[in-house]
Protein backbone atom coordinates (compact mmCIF):
# COMPACT_ATOMS: atom_id res chain seq x y z
CA UNK A 1 0.00 0.00 0.00
CA UNK A 2 1.32 3.61 -0.73
CA UNK A 3 0.72 6.24 1.96
CA UNK A 4 0.82 9.74 -0.14
CA UNK A 5 2.07 12.41 2.38
CA UNK A 6 0.42 15.55 1.09
CA UNK A 7 1.35 18.65 3.19
CA UNK A 8 -0.68 21.53 2.47
CA UNK A 9 -1.32 25.52 3.39
CA UNK A 10 -3.25 27.81 1.89
CA UNK A 11 -4.21 26.06 -1.59
CA UNK A 12 -7.86 23.98 -0.85
CA UNK A 13 -8.53 24.53 -4.42
CA UNK A 14 -5.23 22.97 -5.81
CA UNK A 15 -6.33 20.09 -3.43
CA UNK A 16 -9.43 19.28 -5.07
CA UNK A 17 -7.89 19.50 -8.18
CA UNK A 18 -5.34 16.52 -6.87
CA UNK A 19 -8.44 14.52 -5.28
CA UNK A 20 -10.05 14.48 -8.67
CA UNK A 21 -7.09 12.88 -10.53
CA UNK A 22 -6.42 10.48 -7.47
CA UNK A 23 -10.13 8.84 -7.78
CA UNK A 24 -9.30 7.85 -11.10
CA UNK A 25 -6.23 5.73 -9.95
CA UNK A 26 -5.49 2.50 -11.60
CA UNK A 27 -4.39 1.19 -8.43
CA UNK A 28 -6.66 1.52 -5.72
CA UNK A 29 -4.34 0.47 -2.87
CA UNK A 30 -3.32 3.75 -1.45
CA UNK A 31 -4.05 6.12 1.63
CA UNK A 32 -3.55 9.68 1.43
CA UNK A 33 -2.42 11.37 4.85
CA UNK A 34 -3.10 14.94 4.63
CA UNK A 35 -0.76 17.34 6.65
CA UNK A 36 -2.88 20.28 7.42
CA UNK A 37 -1.08 23.72 8.23
CA UNK A 38 -3.72 26.01 7.34
CA UNK A 39 -5.89 28.29 9.62
CA UNK A 40 -9.31 26.89 11.17
CA UNK A 41 -11.48 28.64 8.19
CA UNK A 42 -9.57 26.34 5.61
CA UNK A 43 -8.85 22.89 7.83
CA UNK A 44 -12.49 23.17 7.55
CA UNK A 45 -13.04 23.24 4.26
CA UNK A 46 -10.38 20.88 3.22
CA UNK A 47 -11.83 18.37 6.03
CA UNK A 48 -15.06 18.62 3.29
CA UNK A 49 -12.89 18.10 0.32
CA UNK A 50 -11.56 15.27 2.34
CA UNK A 51 -15.09 13.99 3.09
CA UNK A 52 -16.67 14.22 -0.31
CA UNK A 53 -13.65 11.19 -1.55
CA UNK A 54 -13.31 9.20 1.53
CA UNK A 55 -15.66 6.55 -0.63
CA UNK A 56 -13.19 5.98 -3.32
CA UNK A 57 -9.90 6.08 -1.52
CA UNK A 58 -8.69 6.37 2.29
CA UNK A 59 -7.95 9.57 3.77
CA UNK A 60 -6.26 10.51 7.17
CA UNK A 61 -6.06 14.00 8.45
CA UNK A 62 -2.83 15.28 11.22
CA UNK A 63 -1.91 18.36 11.92
CA UNK A 64 1.91 19.92 12.41
CA UNK A 65 3.40 23.50 13.26
CA UNK A 66 4.16 25.02 9.58
CA UNK A 67 7.13 24.14 7.47
CA UNK A 68 7.57 21.44 5.12
CA UNK A 69 10.07 19.69 6.77
CA UNK A 70 8.02 19.60 9.58
CA UNK A 71 4.82 18.21 7.62
CA UNK A 72 6.70 15.57 5.74
CA UNK A 73 8.22 14.12 8.95
CA UNK A 74 4.83 14.26 11.00
CA UNK A 75 3.52 11.60 7.89
CA UNK A 76 6.64 9.12 8.32
CA UNK A 77 5.91 8.95 12.24
CA UNK A 78 2.41 7.81 10.94
CA UNK A 79 2.95 5.26 7.71
CA UNK A 80 1.03 1.90 7.13
CA UNK A 81 2.04 1.34 3.95
CA UNK A 82 5.38 -0.32 2.57
CA UNK A 83 5.74 2.87 0.00
CA UNK A 84 5.20 6.40 0.41
CA UNK A 85 5.38 9.26 -1.85
CA UNK A 86 5.97 12.93 -1.15
CA UNK A 87 3.08 14.31 -2.88
CA UNK A 88 2.83 18.39 -3.43
CA UNK A 89 -1.00 20.02 -3.37
CA UNK A 90 -0.82 21.22 -6.85
CA UNK A 91 -0.04 18.46 -8.92
CA UNK A 92 -2.36 15.91 -11.04
CA UNK A 93 -1.58 12.61 -11.46
CA UNK A 94 -2.41 10.30 -14.65
CA UNK A 95 -4.34 7.18 -14.19
CA UNK A 96 -0.98 4.89 -14.06
CA UNK A 97 1.09 6.48 -11.76
CA UNK A 98 0.64 5.38 -8.65
CA UNK A 99 0.45 1.70 -11.24
CA UNK A 100 3.75 2.68 -12.32
CA UNK A 101 5.56 3.87 -9.38
CA UNK A 102 4.33 0.37 -7.26
CA UNK A 103 5.93 -1.96 -10.27
CA UNK A 104 9.26 0.34 -10.26
CA UNK A 105 9.55 -0.08 -6.37
CA UNK A 106 9.64 -3.76 -7.15
CA UNK A 107 13.10 -3.11 -8.87
CA UNK A 108 14.44 -0.92 -6.93
CA UNK A 109 14.48 1.13 -3.17
CA UNK A 110 13.61 4.65 -4.72
CA UNK A 111 11.81 5.20 -7.98
CA UNK A 112 12.39 8.88 -9.40
CA UNK A 113 9.50 9.97 -11.92
CA UNK A 114 9.22 12.57 -14.41
CA UNK A 115 7.45 16.07 -13.99
CA UNK A 116 5.46 17.56 -17.13
CA UNK A 117 5.40 20.85 -16.85
CA UNK A 118 1.89 22.40 -18.46
CA UNK A 119 -0.76 25.52 -17.91
CA UNK A 120 -3.85 25.44 -18.70
CA UNK A 121 -7.89 23.91 -18.41
CA UNK A 122 -7.85 19.92 -17.82
CA UNK A 123 -11.12 19.77 -17.29
CA UNK A 124 -11.32 17.92 -20.68
CA UNK A 125 -8.87 15.86 -19.89
CA UNK A 126 -4.77 15.45 -18.81
CA UNK A 127 -2.11 16.35 -21.70
CA UNK A 128 -0.79 13.22 -23.28
CA UNK A 129 2.18 11.30 -20.93
CA UNK A 130 5.84 12.30 -22.54
CA UNK A 131 8.36 10.06 -24.39
CA UNK A 132 10.95 8.67 -21.68
CA UNK A 133 14.38 6.53 -21.90
CA UNK A 134 14.15 3.27 -20.20
CA UNK A 135 15.32 3.22 -16.12
CA UNK A 136 18.51 3.88 -15.45
CA UNK A 137 20.08 3.67 -11.81
CA UNK A 138 22.20 6.85 -10.47
CA UNK A 139 25.60 6.16 -8.81
CA UNK A 140 26.73 9.69 -8.13
CA UNK A 141 25.14 12.00 -5.31
CA UNK A 142 25.64 14.70 -7.77
CA UNK A 143 22.97 13.09 -10.23
CA UNK A 144 20.42 13.50 -7.08
CA UNK A 145 20.63 17.07 -7.30
CA UNK A 146 19.46 17.66 -10.94
CA UNK A 147 17.17 14.39 -11.04
CA UNK A 148 15.12 14.39 -7.80
CA UNK A 149 11.93 16.79 -7.56
CA UNK A 150 10.20 16.09 -4.74
CA UNK A 151 6.51 15.71 -6.39
CA UNK A 152 8.07 12.51 -8.12
CA UNK A 153 9.69 10.58 -5.25
CA UNK A 154 8.76 7.20 -4.69
CA UNK A 155 10.33 5.17 -1.73
CA UNK A 156 9.90 1.87 0.11
CA UNK A 157 9.38 1.90 3.45
CA UNK A 158 12.26 0.70 4.44
CA UNK A 159 14.43 3.50 3.76
CA UNK A 160 12.36 5.89 6.12
CA UNK A 161 13.26 3.09 8.50
CA UNK A 162 16.88 3.14 7.92
CA UNK A 163 17.45 7.40 8.51
CA UNK A 164 17.38 8.09 12.03
CA UNK A 165 16.80 11.21 10.85
CA UNK A 166 14.02 12.31 8.34
CA UNK A 167 13.89 15.61 6.39
CA UNK A 168 15.64 18.45 8.35
CA UNK A 169 13.27 20.74 9.83
CA UNK A 170 15.89 23.90 10.10
CA UNK A 171 15.76 23.92 5.85
CA UNK A 172 13.04 24.52 3.29
CA UNK A 173 9.52 25.99 2.58
CA UNK A 174 8.13 27.59 5.59
CA UNK A 175 11.03 27.71 7.57
CA UNK A 176 12.69 30.94 8.66
CA UNK A 177 16.22 29.40 7.52
CA UNK A 178 18.00 31.33 4.11
CA UNK A 179 18.29 27.81 2.53
CA UNK A 180 14.63 27.25 1.12
CA UNK A 181 14.77 23.96 -0.28
CA UNK A 182 16.90 20.80 -0.68
CA UNK A 183 15.37 19.18 2.23
CA UNK A 184 14.20 15.81 0.51
CA UNK A 185 17.57 15.61 -2.22
CA UNK A 186 19.35 15.58 1.59
CA UNK A 187 16.79 12.85 2.42
CA UNK A 188 17.82 11.26 -0.56
CA UNK A 189 21.73 11.36 -0.57
CA UNK A 190 21.48 9.67 2.77
CA UNK A 191 19.39 7.36 1.33
CA UNK A 192 22.31 7.00 -1.47
CA UNK A 193 24.83 7.09 1.18
CA UNK A 194 23.31 4.12 3.00
CA UNK A 195 23.14 1.53 -0.37
CA UNK A 196 19.76 1.99 -0.65
CA UNK A 197 19.32 1.50 -5.06
CA UNK A 198 18.06 4.40 -6.81
CA UNK A 199 16.64 4.41 -10.13
CA UNK A 200 15.11 6.93 -12.60
CA UNK A 201 11.52 5.63 -13.99
CA UNK A 202 10.71 8.08 -16.80
CA UNK A 203 7.10 5.90 -16.89
CA UNK A 204 6.21 7.30 -13.68
CA UNK A 205 4.30 10.33 -14.69
CA UNK A 206 2.84 13.51 -12.63
CA UNK A 207 1.72 17.22 -13.96
CA UNK A 208 2.52 20.17 -12.34
CA UNK A 209 1.94 23.85 -13.08
CA UNK A 210 4.43 26.40 -14.68
CA UNK A 211 5.42 28.57 -11.92
CA UNK A 212 4.75 31.94 -11.83
CA UNK A 213 7.95 34.17 -11.90
CA UNK A 214 6.47 37.28 -11.60
CA UNK A 215 6.70 39.48 -7.99
CA UNK A 216 8.89 40.18 -5.15
CA UNK A 217 8.32 37.27 -3.03
CA UNK A 218 9.10 34.80 -5.56
CA UNK A 219 12.30 36.61 -6.55
CA UNK A 220 12.92 35.64 -2.86
CA UNK A 221 11.75 32.32 -3.14
CA UNK A 222 14.47 32.08 -6.26
CA UNK A 223 17.18 33.17 -4.19
CA UNK A 224 16.07 30.90 -1.22
CA UNK A 225 15.85 27.81 -3.68
CA UNK A 226 20.06 28.51 -4.78
CA UNK A 227 20.88 28.89 -1.38
CA UNK A 228 19.81 25.31 -0.60
CA UNK A 229 21.51 23.72 -3.92
CA UNK A 230 24.36 25.70 -2.59
CA UNK A 231 23.97 24.09 0.73
CA UNK A 232 23.77 20.58 -0.16
CA UNK A 233 26.87 20.79 -2.57
CA UNK A 234 28.90 22.11 0.46
CA UNK A 235 27.85 20.04 3.13
CA UNK A 236 28.09 16.59 1.22
CA UNK A 237 31.04 17.71 -0.45
CA UNK A 238 30.26 17.35 -3.70
CA UNK A 239 33.52 19.02 -5.81
CA UNK A 240 34.50 22.75 -6.92
CA UNK A 241 33.48 21.91 -10.73
CA UNK A 242 29.99 20.69 -9.51
CA UNK A 243 29.52 23.89 -7.52
CA UNK A 244 30.83 25.97 -10.92
CA UNK A 245 28.04 23.98 -12.64
CA UNK A 246 24.97 24.50 -11.30
CA UNK A 247 26.10 28.11 -11.01
CA UNK A 248 26.34 28.04 -14.83
CA UNK A 249 22.71 26.16 -15.11
CA UNK A 250 20.56 29.24 -14.09
CA UNK A 251 22.14 31.87 -16.52
CA UNK A 252 22.18 29.45 -19.77
CA UNK A 253 18.21 29.36 -18.39
CA UNK A 254 18.09 32.90 -19.02
CA UNK A 255 19.49 32.51 -22.42
CA UNK A 256 16.52 30.36 -23.38
CA UNK A 257 14.18 34.19 -22.44
CA UNK A 258 16.18 37.01 -23.13
CA UNK A 259 13.21 39.25 -23.77
CA UNK A 260 11.34 37.57 -20.75
CA UNK A 261 12.12 40.10 -17.68
CA UNK A 262 10.38 38.17 -14.72
CA UNK A 263 12.14 35.08 -16.22
CA UNK A 264 15.68 36.43 -16.24
CA UNK A 265 15.09 38.35 -12.38
CA UNK A 266 14.24 34.98 -11.21
CA UNK A 267 17.17 33.29 -12.35
CA UNK A 268 19.67 35.89 -11.81
CA UNK A 269 18.17 35.37 -8.08
CA UNK A 270 18.87 31.28 -8.35
CA UNK A 271 22.42 31.98 -9.41
CA UNK A 272 23.55 34.68 -6.85
CA UNK A 273 21.94 31.97 -4.26
CA UNK A 274 24.51 29.15 -6.15
CA UNK A 275 27.03 31.15 -5.17
CA UNK A 276 26.16 31.51 -1.29
CA UNK A 277 25.13 34.78 -1.76
CA UNK A 278 22.56 35.38 1.16
CA UNK A 279 19.74 37.59 1.36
Amino acid sequence: MFDLILATVDRVYCVEKLFSSLATQKSKDFRVVIIDQNDKKTSFALQKIAKKYRDIFSVKIVSSERGLSRARNAGLDILKGNMFSLTDDDIFFYDDTLECAEKALGQCDIAIGKIVYRNGDFSKGLPEKEKYAKPYRLHFLQEACFQAPSATLFFRREVAEALETHFPEHIGAGTSSPYGSGAETDFLIRAMKKGFRVERHGEIQVIHPEMELAGAVNLTKARRYGLGRYRLIKKYRLGFWFLLLNAAQPLFRMLRKPLNKAHRQFQWQVFLGRIGRHI
